[in-house]
């Protein structure tokens, strides 16, 4: 039991009164003051406060001094413990969304695939989600917050949408494994926002690459053949071989089994992350054998003599310039592939995908499909160029 009492205090004076162990109470005057402990630790005296009286009532003080002989126990300073949780405090409350975000891409961005990732992660938070979320400390951001972010492109922009909710969530991810924010995580599509917001497949509105009518491409390609550039090699090769822009540019010699005809994508310039072998019709090795001869560049389609690729808008300057009066993209000859392909040959759904190096198997359904569907793929391919070339 303690010296001091409710109605004892209130009797006393200006002074310094012990209660027992080590709790002191100092008035400055009758009925206000503030509660002390007094410790003895590394061989040096210490005197910490527990707060003013009468706001900190005697069981509070008392309370006060049982953590405080805890933290003893354990050969902890009690002052330097209190110092550290105020500077964590501060931390805390001066750590915003956008600084983990920056740290989160700064540490991941390494194993990205290409340095436009990163670019990209950057430009959506800093475009979308910084503007609100760094309006208060990290640790007070919850639910309603993320919905301003969203609700106002959920229904506009929904692809859009969904890049910056799966990228706000695993950056709570990142900040609730570093114990930086507490509880669960405010973005989490199933636990959190799936209830709230629309299902993407509900709201999503696709925008087509316009494209050629996959009948008037023989003729679009029979132009493109009197043009004799680096850069309509290049657009023929693309819509040989159905791939993305990206790929083509990147293209190397390396790259094309030339006794097998096709060529093989590395898995770090692909989309789904997996190595792809196109395979390659007569028209498409004639014009690898064609650049081979004319450079010897590591590069298949090289920027002016150099050993650098043309430019990733070199191709659709080249339709602007002489294709003004057709309104279709580089993109697009993907389309007119796949509109042949449905509706001309009499091809499986999966190696016209395969073609297309779109992934439409889950892991498992993969697992039990043991071919890769290249000799059907050949098969598409080689009829796609008959077709491009026809008279």
């Amino acid at each position: 039991m303690g010296k001091l009492t409710y109605a004892k205090i209130k009797s006393l004076d200006k002074g310094k009164y012990h209660d027992g162990q080590r709790l002191y109470l100092v008035l400055y005057r009758k009925g206000a003051g503030k509660w002390t402990v007094r410790y003895r630790t590394y061989g040096r005296s210490r005197e910490m406060g527990l707060g003013p009286y009468p706001a900190v009532s005697l069981a509070e003080a008392r309370q006060k001094l049982l953590e405080v002989t805890i933290l003893l126990t354990k050969k902890i300073d009690p002052i330097e413990y209190r110092n550290e949780k105020v500077i964590k405090k501060q931390i805390t409350e001066q750590r915003k969304f956008s600084t983990v975000a920056a740290t989160y891409i700064e540490e991941k961005k390494a194993g990205w695939r290409n340095t436009k990732h990163a670019q990209q992660w950057e430009n959506t938070l800093k475009k979308y989600a910084y503007p609100i979320l760094d309006s208060k400390p990290l640790y007070d951001i919850n639910t309603h917050d993320i919905l301003k972010v969203l609700n106002p492109i959920w229904k506009q922009r929904n692809e859009t949408a969904k890049r910056v909710q799966q990228r706000i969530a695993n950056i709570f991810t990142y900040a609730i494994g570093l114990d930086w924010y507490e509880g669960k995580n405010p973005a989490h599509w199933k636990e959190k926002l799936s209830n709230m917001l629309a299902h993407p497949k509900h709201v999503q509105n696709v925008t087509h690459h316009p494209s050629l009518p996959y009948e008037e491409t023989p003729k679009f390609y029979k132009s493109l053949i009197k043009l004799n550039t680096i850069t309509s090699y290049a657009l023929r090769f693309t819509i040989l071989t159905a791939a993305r822009t990206s790929e083509v540019i990147g293209a190397r010699f390396d790259e094309v089994n030339f006794e097998k005809s096709f060529w093989c994508i590395p898995q770090e310039r692909m989309k789904t992350g997996l190595e792809h072998k196109v395979p390659l019709s007569k028209e498409a090795i004639t014009i690898v054998n064609y650049l081979r001869r004319k450079h010897n560049y590591e590069f298949l389609f090289v920027a002016q003599c150099s050993n650098k690729p043309i430019s990733n808008n070199a191709m659709r300057n080249l339709i602007r310039k002489n294709f003004r009066h057709i309104d279709i993209t580089v993109h697009g000859f993907r389309s007119s592939f796949r509109e042949w392909a449905e509706e001309y040959g009499s091809f499986q759904h999966n190696a016209i995908e395969y073609c297309l190096a779109h992934q439409t198997l889950t892991p498992v359904q993969r697992s039990y499909m043991r071919s890769d569907l290249f000799d059907q793929g050949k098969e598409i391919m080689n009829n796609w160029s008959k077709f491009i070339l026809k008279k």
